[in-house]
């Protein structure tokens, strides 16, 4: 069985963010392996993103850097 970590990506309610996302993921050579999107009542939103691990600390900090909040559980 495959490694894999859950990245919970605070996002804002804007054309563009999820391509965005992906992107980073396809110019790091990140598989994604699911991803879900829930709306907030506040606005914006929560993508839910499941990769292997391998490459997850570098996704994760392209994803900060990029300005997004991440939060991050490795399913242990």
């Amino acid at each position: 069985m495959t490694n894999r970590v859950e990245l919970r990506v605070s996002v804002p309610d804007r054309p563009g963010v999820i391509a965005e996302v992906a992107t980073l993921a396809g110019r790091l050579g990140i598989y994604i392996a699911n991803l879900d999107t829930a709306d907030s009542v506040e606005g914006g939103g929560v993508l839910v993103i499941v990769i292997e691990a391998t490459g997850a600390d570098a996704y994760e900090s392209g994803l900060r850097e990029l300005g997004y909040e991440v939060t991050r559980s490795d399913g242990s």
